[in-house]
């Protein structure tokens, strides 16, 4: 009796498919450092202007791409909710200002890049401080999104209003301020509170963040300084 022939087709097929993962994979590992290599040393520099540009533009989709992959999963900031947000409370409030003029802009270190500037509004002479701190995550340039775009619209805001703080408490006021105008409108459009740059960082709530700053700002009285 002859041997019954074996059918290697099935095994042949998978071992086609294996070797093109295999290859495909090692091409992407190849791209990916090429990239890196051939990265301008003080990218995160340059995306940090990038950021401003597209503030400069209100191109909020541009400004998205900026977001911590956990600030869109941990946080929940997916693009229809930071669109609304763009659109009820950040656009709303900086309309008006023109380009932001630069006055810093660097490299710090390998893992992060800063910009700052102010935009004058055209019609007031008020100037609005920009600041963007980017950081390395994920081989791409990443910033607290929420946080940056949510203080730059209240500091507008209080400008507005003749209310803006000129403390060394100035950040933590402005939030203070911006929470009792926004919370419940963050709260209606899906968003509890904002992520920290490291991803192990539990999400802060907006309650908590109020009664944290509040509470430092009452120590910081009480020390008289």
């Amino acid at each position: 009796m002859r041997p019954a022939a074996v059918d290697r087709s099935g095994r042949t097929g998978r071992s086609r498919r294996l070797v093109w993962i295999v290859a495909s994979l090692a091409l992407a590992g190849v791209v990916a450092i090429v990239f890196v290599l051939l990265r301008p040393k003080e990218w995160l520099k340059d995306a940090a202007v990038d950021y401003v540009r597209a503030f400069d533009d209100r191109d909020p989709r541009a400004l998205y791409r900026f977001a911590f992959e956990h600030e869109k999963t941990n946080g929940g900031l997916t693009e229809e909710r930071w669109l609304r947000v763009w659109e009820e409370l950040i656009e709303p409030r900086v309309q008006g200002y023109g380009p932001v003029e630069l006055s810093e802009a660097e490299q710090n270190g390998e893992h992060q890049g800063f910009a700052h500037g102010f935009a004058t509004h055209r019609e007031s002479g008020r100037r609005l401080s920009v600041t963007c701190v980017t950081n390395a995550a994920d081989g791409q340039a990443r910033t607290r999104l929420l946080a940056a775009m949510l203080v730059t619209a209240w500091a507008a805001m209080l400008s507005e209003r003749g209310e803006l703080p000129e403390s060394g408490s100035y950040v933590a006021e402005v939030i203070v301020a911006g929470l009792e105008a926004d919370q419940e409108k963050l709260e209606a459009i899906g968003l509890t509170g904002w992520v920290f740059v490291d991803p192990a960082d539990p999400l802060r709530t907006w309650d908590d963040t109020r009664e944290g700053i509040e509470k430092s700002l009452t120590e910081k009285a009480g020390r008289g300084s």
